[in-house]
């Protein structure tokens, strides 16, 4: 009997939820089943977002890419134009370089 005992009381140490007195009432459980379900709600929009921010990321730096692109030709034309207008040619005898 009390080897019996012991190992009762060991299982109990061992697993300790045992001990645990589970209340069965049918509206905790659907106060419960109705968080979890407001909780899988929040995750889905929560990822909802978070693919959305990442899209709007994406679209922005594109868009920033094809402005700094056409800065940078703009900056090319304009030297090219200052260059062409303003550099006087170099006479060496009979010749223009």
């Amino acid at each position: 009997m009390n080897c019996l005992l012991f190992k009762l009381l060991n299982v109990c140490s061992t697993f300790p939820y045992l001990n645990v007195y589970y209340n069965f009432d049918p509206k905790d459980w659907s106060k419960i089943r109705e968080q979890q379900s407001r909780l899988a709600n929040f995750r889905k929009r929560l990822s909802r977002l978070r693919r959305q921010v990442v899209t709007d990321m994406d679209r922005i730096s594109q868009f920033m890419d094809i402005e700094k692109n056409l800065a940078i030709n703009a900056r090319g034309k304009l030297f090219q134009t200052a260059l062409s207008k303003n550099v006087l040619p170099i006479k060496t005898g009979n010749k223009l370089i």
